[in-house]
């Protein structure tokens, strides 16, 4: 049995229902079953429009002999129940189908609400939903809450990585500069103090040491980058 709830109007509903319950007909069978195990097959459709002419709420359509009438088993069986004509049909129904229709058709109407108090099962049944959405509305609350807490902590996270960026980035500025402003000075004062070509290699090793580019410290000590990249073999 399946059970479909259309609200709003849908104009291939009589194709679709067709399509839907041959499907689940045939869905019954793998390769190689018998068709002997095939059940029979009931779909309902609650409608919250009119989808007939007629003035009856209830429709039950079958496989039916064009000429007698004669009906071809009860393999498959389509019910279309028009809500819309609720109150509105001499077809009568009992109140307690009644308030499931239009339970199903619109829960949260007015006149449900009032046929609740009459039908227990209906109550019940506009109880539990009431208590589901609050339940998805405080979920709903609760998952907005932890997403804030997620943004902010990424955007923390954030700001810290782009402030250590900054910090270093700025760090090894400031340390080229002092670098090369200490190595020119202490080029310049041994240069004229010693003049000779081995004091070039000390003080180009010193600022190797302490980070120098190469072509920075070729470019104090007057050093080819070659002779730089040897330099431990050549003092």
């Amino acid at each position: 049995v399946n059970i479909e709830v259309q609200i709003l109007p849908y104009e291939h509903m009589l194709q679709r229902t067709i399509y839907y319950l041959t499907k689940m007909y045939s869905d019954q069978l793998t390769q190689g079953d018998d068709y002997g195990k095939l059940c029979n097959t009931i779909t309902v459709n609650v409608l919250g429009y009119n989808q007939f002419e007629h003035d009856r709420i209830h429709s039950v359509y079958h496989i039916r002999d064009a000429e007698t009438c004669e009906k071809l088993g009860d393999f498959l069986e389509i019910h279309f129940v028009e809500t819309r004509k609720i109150g509105k049909s001499p077809q009568e129904l009992g109140e307690d189908l009644k308030g499931w229709l239009l339970f199903l058709s619109n829960p949260e109407n007015q006149r449900i609400k009032e046929l609740g108090k009459e039908v227990g099962e209906v109550g019940q049944a506009i109880n539990l939903l009431e208590e589901l959405s609050r339940s998805r509305e405080e979920r709903a609350i609760a998952e907005e809450r932890e997403k804030a807490l997620r943004d902010e902590r990424s955007f923390r996270k954030a700001e810290l990585e782009k402030g250590l960026k900054l910090g270093r980035e700025e760090g090894l500025k400031e340390g080229r500069e002092e670098g090369r402003e200490e190595g020119l000075k202490e080029g310049r004062e041994e240069g004229r103090e010693e003049g000779r070509e081995a004091e070039k290699y000390q003080i180009a090793k010193k600022l190797i040491h302490k980070g120098m580019d190469l072509s920075e410290v070729s470019e104090i000590t007057g050093l080819s980058l070659k002779d730089l990249k040897n330099i431990d073999n050549l003092t």
